[in-house]
């Protein structure tokens, strides 16, 4: 499985992409998942697939929070998306 890397987005497609290898490490499934981060099953599947716009910092940090993971190197400036 390919590593995590956040520090490597620089499109909203790599944001998907990197969104989707976190979810693929939950150990509970989609629909915990979103539980967990207080969000939609859908608005989950949209952020993993590349099927939404870019999310709001709320929703992003509740996503990756909610994965056990840290939020800072998800907010660097120098991501592009």
């Amino acid at each position: 499985m390919a590593a995590i890397a956040p520090d490597r987005i620089a499109t909203s497609q790599d944001l998907a992409e990197q969104l989707a290898l976190l979810a693929a490490r939950y150990p509970h499934g989609i629909h915990r998942l979103a539980a967990d981060a207080g969000l939609g099953a859908g608005t989950v599947h949209a952020l993993i697939t590349g099927g939404t716009a870019l999310p709001r910092v709320r929703t992003l940090e509740n996503l990756v929070r909610a994965c056990g993971q840290n939020l800072g190197p998800w907010l660097r400036p120098g991501n592009g998306w």
